[in-house]
């Protein structure tokens, strides 16, 4: 019975001793880290691996078509950061309690230097949710050396005027010079679609509220969507160089070309008219963040890289990146960039703003899908004269509506 017990003894030691020697091994051997980047950054990766050699990070293959934020980075096992932008749908993901918050004191400490938008927009309740790594606004341009050449008017501030100067290009302008457009853009079928599109955007951005849901029926919307419908369409010189003034669809400029101005000289961002008189004119933002998921199995290691990240961020995008982020780092990257820029740039952080949901849960998702997908029921009304005049303009306010509330969720 002694010998029994005493081999009992052994063999416990013995799996204690395995078990005990086991851990160890996985203490010291290669930790992983999942992370869902649409584009991996080798360099950051790099730059953090040197300090901890024993980490590995594993690539999440993201479905980045399917719309809905929670239904995207569901069904996997392992899953610990994700790079999400605020057009793609992190407000949702934030309010069904998916992003776990931050506490790194170096992240913090980062967090408080951002001006006040990005701040709002990269907080909940009180709590810090995401290390942003780019920033990209959406303002608009003209062609400031053909602006001054054929001696146009000022610059529109609301989207009457706007729609005035289109007018007035037609009436006073386009015989003489056969090879520039005022506005439009063939690719979005048109001038008087790509008005539409534009004021649909604006007025999103301008009219947003972050704890409702936005309507599209007004008033305003009507009258302005009627003279839209009266416009004539733009003949497009080939090559095709874009339009003197240009909006959100009618140009790719972003951010970048403001600060390379020295690159751009014949272009001048401006503030996008507004739509709404009296409201304070919107130039439409987007943070690029990388957040810690609440369903992450290795939430210690994912902070300490998030730590790295808010430190370094500028790998990312070198030279822009706190910049854009900060009025107190502009002047530091005086030497980077053209005053003018850094003064223009400063000028505009005022009027920045995020997409904060106003569609009910549905997402910005690949320029603005509320917008887009809408965009070809418009087409197809406008194209087809006869469809358009028995769905009229309150049949598509009235769709804006309808598309908004069908994505409303329970929390909004």
């Amino acid at each position: 019975m002694r010998n029994k017990f005493l081999f009992c003894l052994v063999v416990m030691s013995v799996f204690l001793t395995c078990a005990l020697g086991m851990k160890a091994v996985n203490a010291e051997g290669t930790q992983k880290l999942y992370i869902g980047e649409k584009t991996p950054n080798l360099e950051m990766r790099n730059l953090f691996l040197e300090m901890h050699p024993n980490v590995e990070f594993v690539d999440v293959e993201i479905d980045w078509a399917i719309e809905d934020p929670i239904e995207r980075i569901g069904g996997y096992e392992n899953f610990d950061i994700l790079h999400i932008t605020t057009d793609e749908g992190i407000a949702k993901l934030i309010r069904y309690g998916c992003i776990e918050p931050l506490t790194s004191l170096e992240i913090i400490s980062e967090y408080e230097t951002y001006f006040p938008q990005a701040k709002e927009m990269l907080a909940s309740e009180g709590k810090v949710i995401g290390v942003p790594v780019r920033m990209d606004i959406r303002p608009w341009m003209i062609n400031q050396r053909l602006w001054d050449e054929y001696q146009l008017p000022s610059v529109p501030i609301t989207f009457d005027e706007y729609i005035d100067l289109v007018e007035l290009w037609h009436c006073d302008y386009a015989s003489m010079h056969r090879d520039s457009v005022m506005a439009g853009d063939p690719g979005w079928g048109g001038t008087r679609m790509t008005i539409l599109l534009n004021l649909i955007e604006q007025y999103v951005y301008e009219q947003q509220q972050s704890d409702s849901l936005l309507g599209f029926e007004n008033d305003e919307m009507y009258r302005l969507m009627e003279r839209i419908e009266t416009l004539e369409e733009f003949s497009y010189p080939r090559p095709f160089q874009g339009p003197l003034l240009q909006g959100r669809y009618d140009s790719d400029f972003w951010s970048i070309d403001i600060m390379q101005t020295s690159k751009k000289e014949e272009f001048l961002p401006i503030l996008p008219p507004v739509v709404m008189e009296g409201s304070t004119p919107r130039i439409g933002g987007e943070l690029s963040l990388l957040c810690l998921l609440q369903q992450s199995e290795n939430k210690e290691l994912a902070m300490e890289y998030l730590s790295f990240v808010a430190m370094n961020k500028d790998q990312y995008q070198p030279g822009l990146s706190q910049m854009l982020l900060s009025l107190e780092y502009s002047g530091k990257s005086a030497a980077d960039f053209p005053p003018e820029a850094i003064e223009l740039w400063n000028s505009f952080l005022p009027y920045i703003t995020f997409y904060t949901d106003a569609l009910g849960g549905s997402t910005y998702a690949r320029e603005f899908e509320g917008i887009t997908v809408l965009a070809n029921d418009l087409r197809r009304a406008w194209d087809q004269q006869e469809e358009f005049d028995e769905f009229g303009i309150d049949g598509l306010l009235q769709s804006l509506d309808l598309k908004a509330k069908k994505h409303q969720d329970v929390k909004h």
